[in-house]
């Protein structure tokens, strides 16, 4: 007997049927795959009710005998030191974070190696001296205005000119040195940023089903919002 899908404004809502269906086919993937399948009531209270009962069709098919994703749903990626099945499908009113489970912004992302990771912090570092080093430069600026406007009978404005100058000069090349470690960090970034690292959160020493993200410095985390905004 045919399941019926319930009725609601809801379009793309799935039935018990085909989440099960699509349980089947991620862990006999995984199991291909050599790869640790996520709890089966995430797949069917979770990423079944994204997806719906039109989207699963798609990427289900039976092969042996056992249900399995088709080979055009889904592959393999690093996520950390995990490697993780990421599936390729329209999702409905699923939320989505910045890393390859949203596969359409994955080329502006740089993978989350050890290297990139260390260089996004050198970038953020770079990016709050180049900021100071423009603050400085400005100051200066001002200051050597202020020096060029002093009474002209005041016997140490010259010397205080100059000095001032000199403070203006030091300043520029700073703010040169700070865009020229920016410009190196980006370009060994490939002007990206390293995706965040997910993974199972644990409860007790055990994984479950909420997916977090890593750990990571305020201020890294402010910067690569504002990347994926």
């Amino acid at each position: 007997m045919a399941a019926k899908r319930p009725d609601g404004i809801y379009p793309y809502i799935g039935t018990d049927t085909w989440g099960e269906r699509l349980a089947d086919a991620v862990e006999n993937t995984c199991e291909q795959a050599g790869v640790i399948p996520p709890p089966r009531s995430a797949i069917t209270e979770g990423i079944a009710t994204a997806l719906g009962d039109t989207e699963i069709k798609k990427i289900v098919v039976t092969s042996r005998g056992k249900k399995v994703l088709t080979p055009s749903a889904w592959r393999e990626v690093n996520s950390g030191d995990d490697k993780v099945l990421l599936l390729i499908c329209d999702v409905h009113g699923a939320a989505v974070v910045p890393w390859d489970l949203n596969d359409r912004t994955v080329s502006s992302w740089a993978p989350p190696s050890p290297e990139a990771i260390q260089r996004a912090v050198e970038l953020v570092a770079a990016e709050a001296d180049l900021e100071n080093s423009e603050k400085a430069k400005k100051l200066a600026e001002k200051e050597c205005d202020v020096r060029r406007r002093a009474p002209g009978g005041d016997p140490h404005a010259a010397a205080a000119l100059a000095a001032a100058q000199d403070k203006y000069v030091q300043a520029t090349k700073c703010v040169r040195e700070a865009e020229r470690t920016k410009a190196a960090l980006l370009a060994a970034l490939g002007q990206r940023r390293p995706r965040p690292v997910v993974h199972a959160a644990e409860e007790d020493g055990e994984p479950k089903t909420t997916l977090v993200l890593a750990e990571q410095p305020y201020e890294v985390a402010v910067h690569v919002h504002r990347y994926a905004v």
